[in-house]
């Protein structure tokens, strides 16, 4: 059975002393453990990301982990969406973030 749909969501908290650094972010994987990566099996890939932010702007950056890719840097305002149509089924990323935002929210859906 393949997987069309998927939704992953993203709780980062940033410490104060690291809002004007990149900070890695971490998901759960199929077997509910935290990875240092994004990856999905759905059949579409990832195709957008989410900022869930009603207040909060943020930075974030996508490196393919299989050859160290920039893949793209963004700016989300609150509660926009930016295409990642470029992101790959099967493939591993590496996300990072920079917001002023103690907590940021995002949503990776297929």
């Amino acid at each position: 059975m393949k997987t069309l749909f998927l939704r992953m969501k993203s709780l980062s908290l940033i410490p104060q002393n690291k809002q004007d650094q990149w900070v890695p972010i971490t998901f759960t994987d199929t077997d509910s453990q935290t990875v240092p990566y994004l990856s999905t099996r759905a059949f579409l890939g990832i195709q957008k990301v989410v900022n869930v932010s009603e207040t909060d702007t943020v930075d974030i950056r996508i490196t393919r982990l299989s050859d160290n890719q920039q893949i793209g840097e963004y700016t989300l305002k609150p509660n926009a969406a930016h295409d990642l149509s470029k992101l790959q089924r099967n493939e591993k990323y590496f996300v990072e973030i920079r917001s002023t935002a103690e907590t940021c929210v995002l949503n990776f859906v297929s």
